[in-house]
């Protein structure tokens, strides 16, 4: 979920047309101009910039935020549910790559 118009858009066009072909293969839906207004259980509520709302299912989900460590909902979260890991920003500004790296490794349990 993004809420600008568009997804990585300060990435460069090759990298950035290889990952969003990735993303689309393995089934990954990006939705755009939209903006996550809750996070319950078993589905994350969206609302669109026209005013539709939906609530797609989830059992995983990742947040990303601006590039300065912002993990307030990280520390929310902690004792609500079972395991909260920092990943990508939320742990330390980087690139996208050193982002999708840290959340590779703790999904595989590196």
């Amino acid at each position: 979920v993004e809420m600008l118009p568009e997804v990585l858009s300060k990435m460069k066009k090759i990298p950035r047309g290889r990952l969003l072909s990735r993303l689309s293969e393995k089934g990954v839906e990006i939705l755009t101009d939209a903006r996550v207004t809750a996070i319950e259980e078993g589905r994350v509520c969206i609302t669109k910039k026209d005013g539709a709302s939906c609530m797609p299912s989830a059992d995983t989900v990742i947040v990303a935020v601006a590039p300065t460590p912002e993990n307030s909902l990280v520390e929310a979260m902690r004792g609500q549910i079972a395991d909260v890991v920092a990943v990508g920003d939320a742990a330390h500004p980087g690139t996208i790559g050193s982002a999708l790296r840290s959340a590779t490794e703790v999904a595989l349990g590196v």
